[in-house]
């Protein structure tokens, strides 16, 4: 006779291609449902989970080991998700009679890899007094049962391991995708912002660079905010107002629309200090542009801190017309990108119009050429768009609406036009 009074002894392992992280088998075992128990072995009957008097969980078992009909009865002694010690004391119904006896069933599963894990049965009956007694009454040699016990459970066990394994790995999957998919609406529903960054300068921003991407991207649900070197009111560009009777865009009916509502104008005039800004909030930053630009927003230390946070977290980073100077604040990043912004012909052409006291500190096109990027551009007021990769830039404010689309279309990953 065995000292410990074993019957039988197996250990079983398989494969499971999942990831580790994703399996937890206490809630497999503990909420297997009766006809998937069933579908692990041909000699499974039934399964149900209840709980012991004092509460703890329970899983029950009724299955045929050999030629005897056994219930039983596990308590969870431990439930982790990659360990489990469940105990039984069984029902054991053979031709001879019925008894109990005591089985520990453990299930553990140990890392393989990223995409892979083994899963290990092991299953230990005993003989408890009751167990010896039934031997005893029948005439039955323990090593006679012991024999068969450990035959029929050993090939219960290479039954039943591998369709366990794939039961586990299924379940995994099914959380993992279902996770996936709860992960994915969470983030369409999520609202994306916009951070946009206007010149605090007097000579002001370019209105068109504002309400175009404003309109654009709120209109479909974006949260924008504004943000400037000094924070608080920012002012547009006389010839950006399309009221204005010398305007350079008198038909911009979007702008026209920005202004004749109270809360658009009041966004102008509590702009955020750029350097108290959480980034973290934002999806993608814009810099708008106008000659304001070219004085306050190049060099500059909080600029520069912006911009690099958006591209090392790899979001969108866009900046049109005189806006495009902000790059040359991250140089390394745009070094051999493609790149547009104001063209150093429209600033001379600018300069010939209002005269020599019409100051650019800082050309665009010249800032941009220097930092390495690759500058390209189209005749002056005519739409041009560049994206690479992450980073969107757009010529001159003729292209506001359109780059305001294709940051969009950056942003989400998607764009509703298909080229046949």
């Amino acid at each position: 006779m065995s000292p410990d009074n074993t019957l039988s002894l197996s250990t079983v392992t398989a494969t499971i291609h999942a990831p580790i992280e994703k399996v937890d088998i206490a809630d497999w075992v503990l909420h297997l449902p009766d006809g998937e128990y069933q579908r692990c072995s041909t000699a499974h009957i039934a399964a149900g989970a209840t709980t012991t008097d004092d509460g703890r969980p329970m899983s029950i078992n009724v299955e045929t080991i050999g030629d005897a009909f056994v219930v039983q009865h596990y308590v969870a002694e431990v439930q982790e998700p990659h360990f489990c010690r469940m105990v039984s004391i069984s029902d054991s119904i053979s031709p001879a009679g019925r008894t109990k006896l005591r089985v520990v069933w453990e299930i553990s599963v140990n890392k393989i890899d990223d995409q892979t894990c083994e899963y290990t049965n092991h299953i230990h009956s005993t003989a408890i007094d009751q167990t010896l007694a039934f031997f005893n009454e029948h005439n039955i040699p323990f090593a006679r049962a012991q024999a068969a016990r450990q035959q029929a459970s050993h090939a219960h066990n290479q039954e039943e391991t591998p369709k366990f394994a794939k039961s586990i790995e299924q379940k995994a999957l099914r959380q993992n995708r279902a996770q996936t998919a709860a992960n994915s609406i969470a983030l369409e529903e999520k609202k994306m912002k916009v951070l946009f960054i206007i010149s605090s300068s007097e000579t002001a921003f370019w209105l068109s660079e504002v309400t175009h991407p404003y309109w654009h991207l709120t209109e479909r649900e974006v949260e924008v905010d504004f943000a400037s070197p000094n924070g608080g009111k920012v002012v547009f560009d006389p010839y950006s107002d399309p009221h204005f009777e010398r305007s350079l865009e008198p038909n911009d009916l979007v702008s026209k629309g920005f202004l004749s509502d109270k809360k658009t104008i009041a966004k102008l005039e509590t702009t955020l200090k750029l350097k108290d800004v959480d980034l973290s909030e934002y999806d993608a930053i814009h810099v708008a542009g106008g000659r304001g630009a070219t004085f306050d927003l190049f060099p500059n230390e909080d600029v520069a801190k912006a911009l690099e946070y958006f591209w090392s977290k790899d979001k969108v980073v866009g900046a049109i017309c005189h806006g495009a100077v902000a790059l040359g604040n991250i140089p390394d990043r745009i070094k051999g990108r493609q790149v547009t912004g104001f063209t150093l012909e429209g600033d001379r052409q600018l300069q010939a119009m209002f005269g020599s006291g019409f100051i650019i500190p800082h050309y665009p096109q010249t800032v941009l050429e220097g930092t390495g990027a690759v500058y390209t551009s189209i005749q002056p007021y005519t739409p041009k768009v560049v994206v690479d990769g992450k980073l969107i830039t757009g010529q001159d404010q003729s292209a506001a609406s359109e780059y305001a689309l294709a940051l969009l279309h950056l942003m989400t990953g998607h764009s509703p036009v298909t080229v046949v």
